[in-house]
């Protein structure tokens, strides 16, 4: 039952992830909920199921870690998209925006834009990117602090994580989500 939960909130999240790259997506809740969906909800199930089926009698923690560290490593993983070298990444970098993903970071900039600003970085979606306008992106997310906003939250999401498995004698879970935390932003 877990898992098939699972499998259709991913294949919802799937579907939800094409849908909002058709337009500039500025609203945090649709983005979170995606993730949840097309990310999180399947390591919850494989923490959670895990848990079930050894009848830990603590199951419920471990689907909250699962969902917690799900929605940071998707952050993360969003992040990544936009500080690594493609060489790092193995593919373009910012790929995700020229694919119309509006990220956190970008839904982040967004919201600190004024309008015209606003109305420049709505034209860049869904485009190949010059030069200039990757730098502008740069430049600008970097001024709006919106890539340390959206590491901050994958970091709540990762004390979350943490702070769900406090007392269950974890090492090796608690392991996952310090190395998911210490990549290179």
């Amino acid at each position: 039952e877990i898992v098939s939960q699972a499998v259709t909130n991913l294949s919802i999240g799937e579907i939800e992830d094409v849908n909002l790259a058709k337009t500039f997506n500025s609203d945090e809740d649709l983005y979170l909920n995606m993730i949840y969906k097309k990310t999180a909800s399947l390591i919850e199930a494989s923490t959670w199921a895990s848990a079930v089926l050894i009848k830990h009698p603590e199951a419920d923690k471990f689907r909250i870690y699962g969902k917690n560290l799900g929605l940071a490593f998707q952050i993360i993983d969003d992040i990544l998209d936009i500080t690594q070298t493609s060489e790092q990444l193995g593919k373009p970098a910012m790929n995700d925006f020229i694919e119309g993903k509006t990220t956190l970071p970008y839904i982040y900039l967004y919201s600190q834009l004024n309008k015209q600003d606003k109305n420049f970085l709505k034209s860049l979606h869904l485009k190949k990117l010059d030069k200039n306008e990757t730098n502008w992106l740069m430049e600008n997310l970097n001024k709006t602090n919106s890539i340390q906003k959206s590491l901050n939250l994958a970091e709540k999401y990762s004390q979350t994580a943490l702070k769900s498995i406090e007392n269950l004698n974890s090492p090796e879970l608690e392991k996952i989500v310090y190395k998911l935390m210490q990549r290179d932003h």
